[in-house]
């Protein structure tokens, strides 16, 4: 019995030695350096190497690309129609501007708010942009919808003047861009609120969300970043332009708050400016395209459009 006692414990030990030295092995091989490793730039210990962009807060980044961001404008239409585009490291976003009147152009450019009638429908952009020959067309109005997937009727929720009349109903606690003919020539103003007493002459007019910037102070909201549409007036309220961030994606671009919105065009000029609809509601195109980099699918019946007169 000792005999046997004295075996089962010899065998005992090998065992574990073994066990102990195959431990041993594994650790050293898996802390190994594969094929192709280079430890002076993919070890933590040389993180210097890494992209000064990957080091950098979104917040930091995005506030260096707004500051150092300088259009180079590309004519649409010469004297009246402009437009340029920022692509930086996870931003991405396009503007139009435009002269609403100028005794420099011999062309003169007509405005468009829709829904255009009681009959209200919807459209995808760069149908309604080609059908209706416009240079310009951006998405305007927020928009209920119908049916528990909201696929139903949709209908403005807010102001529009289409031909000088009342289409829908203003919301008093949401501002509203609109275009009023003068002895000068066409203009635009900016309302805080839908409910705010308007020309006898005005002639288009969109509600959107809230005034961003007001007499070139950028007014505060929540820091939330997405995709935007937004609309700014030069203090003469003869240029116009319109601002489209794209935040669908997050990789690929973050989107922007309000206020990163209203310092892009506080730098452009502009004393004024109100979101309008954004999310995936964002929308614009030029000569019937799309600026977007990727594909927006949402029907809205609510847009304004810019075209030459006839």
């Amino acid at each position: 019995m000792k005999i046997k006692s004295r075996i089962r414990t010899k065998s005992g030990a090998v065992k574990f030695l073994a066990a102990l030295l195959f431990v041993i092995a594994l650790v050293l091989f898996s802390c190994r350096s594969t094929a192709g490793f280079d430890a002076r730039t993919e070890s933590p210990a040389f993180s210097e190497q890494i992209p000064v962009s990957e080091k950098i807060p979104i917040e930091e980044q995005i506030a260096r690309t707004i500051e150092s961001f300088n259009p180079a404008w590309l004519p649409v239409q010469d004297g009246i129609v402009w437009k340029a585009s920022c692509f930086s490291e996870r931003l991405i976003f396009h503007l139009v501007k435009i002269r609403l009147s100028s005794e420099d152009s011999a062309f003169r450019l007509a405005v468009s708010a829709l829904p255009d009638s009681p009959k209200i429908k919807s459209y995808g952009i760069q149908r309604l942009s080609q059908k209706r020959n416009f240079l310009v067309c951006v998405n305007t109005t927020p928009f209920s919808a119908k049916g528990i997937l909201r696929t139903g009727k949709k209908s403005p929720v807010g102001l529009t003047i289409s031909n000088g009349a009342l289409i829908s109903e203003p919301v008093a606690r949401y501002g509203a861009i609109a275009f009023f003919e003068r002895a000068d020539g066409l203009c635009a103003r900016i309302y805080k609120s839908q409910t705010d007493s308007m020309p006898d002459c005005t002639i288009a007019g969109s509600g959107g969300f809230w005034q961003i910037l007001e007499a070139g102070k950028i007014i505060q909201f929540k820091e939330i970043r997405d995709s935007r549409t937004a609309l700014a007036l030069t203090p003469d309220g003869k240029t116009l332009f319109i601002l489209a961030v794209e935040g669908e994606h997050k990789s690929k671009s973050t989107g922007l708050t309000y206020m990163e919105c209203a310092k892009i065009l506080q730098k452009l000029g502009c004393s004024d400016a109100i979101e309008m609809d954004g999310g995936s509601s964002t929308a614009l195109t030029v000569n019937g395209k799309s600026q977007l980099t990727y594909t927006n699918f949402t029907k809205s019946p609510c847009f304004l459009g810019f075209s030459l007169f006839d």
